[in-house]
């Protein structure tokens, strides 16, 4: 019965949010995908709004039936409480009495967690132009297949009015190519195939920091880029970012080329907590919390970065992996938290399980695979966990690189990450610190 009326609710708020966006003439960007779509959204907003592009996109990571009204609205804070829906409502309906969107693009983040929802999304609105970042085995308990999920995701693109970039190193988009809407390629590898792309990316240490630069590639346009945003496949988001700003330029009027002639460009971002961030730790220790949540494909590239990052800066410093539960992979987590030991090994000198995937299955494959044992260790909590690397880091003499990784859902890894914070201030900028996350 609970369920039925918070989903009466969310129809609610979403026909509202439907008839809000009628009141004026909105470009829409809509993006979807298991990974990348926070990541990717808040590059891309950031570009567009430095170029003077009247954009609003949540701050969160709002999307699904709720979270995308939610945006429409340009609200970013609830509690999900029967007082914290009452009040969302009536910020809804003062919003929809009295004013009309104050943005001239709107960024959306289309997630989904059934089967149907994405009908649901569009309904409220179809995206003038969409990007597919990719599919991964995430969210198979409620889709049964990566398979089905692409299905469902695809809805985005098929009802997308202009243009859709897909990402050409995920196989599922290939199914994308009996659409209504043009279609580009853009590259998260830098592979050569793709309309937009990289190269020559690197990490260089700038101003007492570590940054990112390459050549992005728009057709036979190169833009020389350097970010504070880490990860290799941040590079083809970025690049992406410019192409999309092209577009929006004309749309509004401008003939010529927004991008060419910008010359070298440097782009900071605000990094959303747990997504790649890196803390100076106790005892000399550097710490990389990307503790937000946890797939097999994200995994794979946070273990990649991580390994180049230590190659380039850390050669000399040991490798502790942190790894909580992937979850909602269904059918798949045994197989998924097994391949990852191989991942593991050769990458981490120890490694610190949480959850019971890792702890029946990654821990069971690292020992067929010729893991030192001795330097697996399990806990029963994020909290137990933290307390015994505090204590660990602080009896050895070696140095340290410490990667965060896990779900969120009864995992919390950033709570022991917060334990071995050199400047505990540093806490405030990890995910789930809000109120309601320490009630959880």
């Amino acid at each position: 019965m609970k369920e039925k009326i918070k989903k009466s609710f969310f129809n609610i708020i979403g026909k509202l949010a439907k008839i809000h966006l009628k009141k004026k003439d909105v470009f829409v960007i809509g993006v979807t995908g298991s990974i990348g779509k926070t990541t990717s959204r808040m590059i891309i907003s950031k570009i567009l709004s430095d170029n003077d592009i009247n954009i609003y996109t949540s701050p969160k990571n709002y999307n699904g039936s709720f979270g995308l009204s939610l945006s429409i609205f340009e609200i970013s804070d609830y509690v999900p409480t029967k007082i914290g829906f009452l009040k969302i409502l009536l910020r809804v309906l003062r919003s929809f009495i009295f004013s009309k969107p104050s943005y001239d693009v709107l960024f959306l983040e289309y997630g989904i967690d059934e089967v149907g929802e994405m009908d649901f999304l569009l309904d409220v609105v179809k995206p003038d132009i969409s990007i597919f970042t990719g599919i991964d085995k995430v969210h198979c308990l409620n889709f049964s297949s990566p398979d089905v999920t692409a299905e469902e995701k695809i809805k985005l693109v098929k009802n997308t009015k202009n243009v859709s970039f897909l990402n050409y190193d995920d196989s599922y988009t290939k199914n994308s190519l009996n659409v209504g809407c043009d279609i580009i390629y853009f590259t998260t590898t830098g592979k050569d195939n793709a309309q937009i792309g990289f190269e020559k990316f690197d990490y260089v240490y700038e101003d007492g920091k570590i940054n990112s630069k390459f050549k992005g590639k728009i057709n036979n346009l190169d833009i020389n880029i350097s970010t504070n945003i880490l990860g290799k496949e941040n590079a083809g988001y970025i690049t992406l970012g410019y192409a999309i700003l092209d577009i929006v330029y004309r749309n509004f009027g401008y003939n010529n080329s927004v991008v060419e002639g910008m010359g070298d460009l440097s782009l900071s971002v605000y990094s959303q907590p747990g997504r790649f961030s890196i803390f100076e730790g106790i005892n000399g220790s550097v710490l990389i919390d990307s503790t937000y949540n946890a797939s097999p494909e994200s995994t794979k590239k946070v273990i990649n970065n991580t390994a180049n990052i230590k190659d380039k800066f850390y050669s000399n410093h040991s490798v502790i992996f942190v790894f909580g539960d992937m979850r909602e992979l269904g059918d798949f987590s045994e197989q998924e938290h097994r391949l990852m030991a191989s991942y593991i090994l050769g990458f981490a000198d120890y490694v610190f399980l949480l959850g019971e995937n890792t702890k029946s299955f990654t821990y069971d494959e690292l020992s067929k695979i010729g893991f030192d044992m001795q330097n697996v260790f399990l806990f029963a909590n994020s909290y137990d966990l933290g307390d015994y690397l505090n204590n660990f880091l602080k009896k050895n003499s070696e140095e340290f690189l410490v990667l965060f990784k896990g779900s969120q859902t009864g995992i919390f890894l950033e709570e022991a990450l917060k334990k071995i914070l050199k400047n505990q201030e540093d806490g405030q900028k990890l995910p789930r610190q809000e109120f309601f996350w320490k009630k959880v």
